[in-house]
């Protein structure tokens, strides 16, 4: 016997359905962002919210070229299941653009706002594949190429 399952095309929301005007409008018009490729680079209040948003104790994440956990076949002990591919910082936001090894490797993208000590999530996505930089980042957006549906693992 073959069961076939259907899922209708709407049952899982694609596209970008829940980042603000305010913080769409700030990644696609500010000028002052800085780039790194650096984790060192990402702010410790960032990397701080991050690790308590996906309940990790540490902001376990490899900086590009470094290894990480990218399949579910552990091969190697204690890789973080993160990789970096980049982040950007403005006066009060910090992007952060990685990758996400186990079962279903993923791409993510998670905007923070930053405010003294404290920086708070205000958006995140998943895209189909990694981004080069701040202008692929704003193509996706403008092109609605990102998914925000935020039923996934971050």
């Amino acid at each position: 016997m073959i069961v076939v399952t259907m899922v209708a095309a709407d049952a899982v929301p694609t596209g970008i359905h829940n980042l603000s005007l305010a913080d769409r409008t700030h990644l696609l018009e500010v000028d002052q962002f800085t780039a790194s490729r650096s984790v060192d680079a990402i702010p410790a209040t960032v990397r701080t919210a991050f690790a308590i948003g996906v309940q990790d104790s540490t902001f376990a994440t490899a900086n590009p070229e470094q290894d990480y956990q990218e399949g579910d076949v552990i091969v190697q002990g204690g890789l973080p299941w993160r990789r970096l591919i980049f982040s950007v910082r403005s006066a009060d936001h910090c992007l952060i653009h990685y990758e996400m090894g186990g079962r279903g490797h993923s791409y993510h993208v998670v905007l923070f706002m930053v405010s003294g000590r404290e920086a708070l999530v205000t958006w995140r996505a998943t895209s189909t594949g990694a981004l080069s930089g701040v202008e692929a980042l704003r193509d996706a957006i403008k092109g609605n190429r990102l998914n925000d549906f935020t039923g996934y693992s971050w």
